[in-house]
């Protein structure tokens, strides 16, 4: 077993133990450049007052991170909770955001209001609730593919993501 452990190591690519944040096709902007919903849960999730920052204060907006071993892009969609223990709770990324050396995700939350079982997905309708996740607090590493068909989106889930 040692030794199918040290080859898995050898063959694997080589940023597979690269845990530092790896943010690509990035933009410098001003806090002020948030809206106002971002910048109170950028504040929220910093731990920071109104008061401790200025409007001229550095942000980066990316549209694709890598963070201890899990990639987001712009438009990924991740499990974030589940309602009922069953029904998952949505999120689609629609800005990536550093402050303070702080990642954080901005998106939308999207709610399964239906199960397709002819096509294994779930139908979707998103929601008006803007937030903003800490890379990490998703329930699930692995982005899930968001499908529109005669105006009705669906999220086709490929596991069960763990309730806990």
């Amino acid at each position: 077993h040692r030794n199918q452990a040290r080859l898995c190591l050898e063959l694997s690519a080589s940023d597979f133990l690269y845990f530092d944040p790896n943010p690509e096709q990035c933009e410098s902007g001003v806090f002020s450049d948030l809206t106002d919903t971002e910048q109170s849960f950028v504040l929220h999730k910093c731990n920071l007052a109104i008061s401790d920052v200025q409007g001229s204060d550095h942000i980066l907006t990316c549209k694709k991170l890598s963070i201890n071993g899990v990639k987001y892009e712009m438009d990924d969609i991740f499990v974030i909770d589940h309602v009922h223990d069953e029904v998952p709770v949505f999120f689609k990324i629609m800005k990536i955001i550093c402050f303070r050396s702080r990642w954080l995700l901005s998106g939308s939350i999207y709610h399964a209001v239906d199960y397709s079982r002819l096509l294994h997905a779930y139908i979707v309708s998103e929601s008006a609730i803007l937030t903003v996740i800490s890379p990490g607090d998703e329930k699930d590493y692995h982005p899930l593919d968001m499908y529109s068909i005669e105006s009705t989106d669906y999220i086709i889930m490929h596991h069960k993501t763990f309730v806990g």
